[in-house]
């Protein structure tokens, strides 16, 4: 993992030494070493979290003649033979590093970047032809934005912060973006590409964004399109899914630093804890969170279990922190309003983790891959009903729970056979009602949309309805929620995290399985369960399933208390500029809004204003 940062500032010259201060406002991304290319008004610099290659890593890295260099965040897990391929081509290493792989490939062929499997976001720079690049991995595991004012400025960041920190320096403005604003208080997050800033925009993943100091162009390397399933039976199934999983989490033990893995009481870090210690040998260490206080969050004992099971040494994480204290530094941490609690955990073990190791797997993406959420067990009873088009029901039926009179949705229901506690569907997380949206804010609504940004996720009319409410929640929930979680909480440590069920062949071979595959009757990750079921403890397979939860009833009744009378006290704070003051009262005083979850839509409002304290400092 590493972090980078470049500019053309053609009007605005800066000293390479106030250049280097802002390459250091993504210090903790990569504090082992910095690296930087200055030359013709473009400013390239990097921080450097050396993993492989530890004494050769350094960068920018270079092609052989000097005309070429890359910056770049990330790995790319096929390096070697990679490698072996270019060298066979006549190309010289200097090194042994997946980042001079990158620049012997792209000055090939810029096509060769479909080559990569990884994760990865990086600039090439063409130094002759004064023609920069940016490259985004297929799933968006790594982050990338970007400012363009033509004449004025092109800038690159993995975080938004090195923006807003160019920007500062060059005179440049950003505006709140109300758009994000809307958004953001429907799901808990920005959808990208847009960002907070009007000015900064999210390179979207399998994107290639080329910048020749008059215009920039955005093209699309990579685009997952929905296909017929495998006509393959189960058994057959279950072998190239162990296989692209077992290969999937070998190419990710690959390190020259010590290598850890985040371990709870589920499925997905339980699979891949076994594939790395009894399919491949591997001694990990592993790191559970405990909470002491609030038993029914731990999960120490289920996942002490699973290591001493698998012969791995488990270390227990207890998170002894005040609560207050760490939702500030939350929001230090995170460049824009970001309202999943677990981040607050995240950020903590991740800190803790830091202790041991550099690199942390994980099982982020299993629930994303292979269907384990329960409300993927309606969509899967849906695509049993003829003549249903999961798309026009996605976009048509927001907040099922919220809106029960809705006749077609209990005409719908009425099919499946399930319980009324367990009718829940993938469609949104849409935390308010269109008719709440009226009243709360205090700009112009009329011209956002949530249904636009569902609309951006149509497979078309062939799609199964459990696979466009699948791919909604790869490319949405995902994309904007987990993944930004997760990198900004592990880089503020300057740990690196690796998933293996986010790699992009598995991704593609898990989205060919029949449906039935993957929830069967009321059984979601079925396919899993009946490919490690008797590797692992029963408690595991066959327990409650859990999020990474905290307890945030409890929070905001006790501890988050005294930030909030002072949010509702704090009458000339900008964040009234956007939110209505009776709304943001009555929130907090009253059960008046039919949110999908009251708790979290006030856990967003509260993020959103300590966001604009933070802007004020």
């Amino acid at each position: 993992m590493c972090g980078i940062l470049g500019a053309w500032l053609p009007k605005n010259n800066i000293t390479n030494q106030d250049f280097t201060s802002l390459v250091d406002s993504i210090y903790h991304r990569g504090p082992d070493e910095a690296g930087y290319l200055i030359e013709n008004d473009f400013y390239l610099g990097m921080r450097r979290l050396s993993i492989i290659d530890l004494a050769g890593g350094q960068q920018p890295v270079f092609n052989e003649d000097q005309s070429k260099a890359v910056l770049f965040n990330g790995e790319i897990y096929n390096y070697k033979s990679l490698i072996n391929s270019l060298k066979d081509k006549g190309h010289d290493f200097q090194s042994v590093s997946d980042t001079e792989v990158i620049v012997h490939s792209l000055e090939d062929d810029l096509e060769n970047i479909n080559q990569f499997r990884g994760m990865f976001a990086f600039a090439y720079f063409e130094r002759e032809e004064q023609i920069l690049h940016l490259f985004r991995d297929r799933i968006g595991v790594k982050p990338l934005y970007y400012i363009f004012i033509p004449g004025k400025i092109f800038a690159f960041s993995s975080e938004i912060k090195g923006l807003e920190k160019i920007c500062d320096s060059a005179g440049i403005e950003l505006t709140v973006n109300e758009e994000a604003i809307y958004h953001y208080l429907s799901f808990a997050n920005i959808p990208q590409p847009i960002t907070i800033y009007n000015e900064i925009k999210a390179l979207m993943p399998g994107h290639h964004l080329t910048f020749d100091k008059e215009t920039i162009e955005i093209e699309q390397y990579w685009k997952y399109n929905y296909q017929p399933k495998l006509k393959i039976d189960f058994d057959e199934a279950k072998e190239l899914i162990h296989s692209e999983l077992k290969e999937s989490v070998n190419l990710r033990l690959n390190s020259d630093v010590p290598m850890g893995l985040f371990l709870s009481g589920g499925l997905d870090s339980s699979i891949i804890a076994y594939l790395a210690a009894k399919e491949l040998n591997t001694n990990l260490k592993t790191f559970t969170i405990g909470f002491p206080e609030h038993k029914e969050f731990d999960e120490t004992d289920i996942a002490t279990k699973t290591a001493h099971h698998l012969g791995l040494e488990n270390e227990i994480l207890p998170l002894e922190y005040d609560p207050l204290e760490s939702l500030m530094n939350i929001n230090a941490i995170y460049d824009q309003p970001f309202a999943d609690p677990s981040a607050i955990p995240s950020v903590e073990i991740s800190k803790l983790a830091s202790n041991y190791v550099k690199v942390v797997l994980n099982g982020d993406g299993g629930d994303e891959q292979f269907a384990g959420y329960r409300r993927y067990i309606l969509a899967s009873k849906l695509n049993n009903i003829p003549n249903l088009s999961g798309f026009n029901i996605l976009l048509n039926q927001l907040n099922p729970k919220r809106r029960s009179m809705l006749g077609f949705l209990q005409r719908t229901l009425k099919n499946t056979g399930l319980k009324a506690e367990e009718q829940s569907i993938a469609l949104t997380t849409d935390m308010l009602l269109d008719q709440d949206k009226k009243h709360i804010f205090n700009f112009d609504t009329a011209k956002f949309s949530t249904q636009d940004i569902i609309s951006n996720f149509n497979l078309g009319e062939d799609a199964a309805f459990l696979d466009q409410v699948m791919h909604y929640d790869r490319n949405f929930n995902l994309l904007n929620g987990l993944l930004v979680k997760m990198d900004m909480a592990t880089s503020s440590a300057s740990i690196e995290g690796r998933s293996p069920f986010l790699d992009n062949i598995l991704f593609e071979k898990s989205s060919l399985l029949p449906a039935n595959f993957k929830v069967k009757g009321k059984n979601t990750k079925y396919i899993l369960k009946e490919l490690y079921g008797e590797f692992l403890p029963y408690e595991v397979i066959h327990g409650k399933k859990r999020g990474f939860e905290i307890p945030l009833k409890s929070w905001l009744s006790k501890e988050f208390q005294p930030l909030i009378n002072q949010m509702k006290a704090d009458s000339q704070s900008p964040f009234y500029n956007y939110l209505k003051v009776d709304f943001v009262t009555n929130l907090f005083e009253s059960e008046r809004y039919k949110s999908f979850n009251l708790d979290y839509l006030r856990y967003s409002v509260l993020i959103l204003y300590l966001w604009f304290k933070e802007r004020e400092n």
